[in-house]
């Protein structure tokens, strides 16, 4: 789920709400199609990171709208700020 037009669209096929949709992704997820998406690309950009690849072209290729955003989510979760968690991570992982 990209956008909330896919919700829409996800909505319609089921005829459910928009809110329906998001209620029951969360009851059998434990999140939010949002928060869902906002993990998935914090595990993008962990790999890439874990890559080597510098924190910004990483925001950029895992979706955020720029480092900074990256940064706040990244430190939000996992407790640590992308260079730093680049720096830091062995490279077997």
């Amino acid at each position: 789920m990209g956008t909330d037009a896919d919700l829409r669209t996800l909505a319609a096929r089921f005829t459910l709400s928009r809110e329906a949709v998001i209620r029951r992704f969360a009851r059998e997820t434990g999140m939010t199609p949002h928060a869902f998406r906002v993990v998935a690309r914090l595990n993008v950009a962990r790999r890439l990171l874990r890559a080597g690849m510098a924190p910004a072209e990483a925001a950029a290729r895992s979706g955020f709208a720029d480092q900074s955003h990256l940064g706040r989510q990244f430190r939000a979760v996992f407790g640590t700020t992308p260079g730093r968690y680049r720096t830091f991570v062995p490279d077997r992982w």
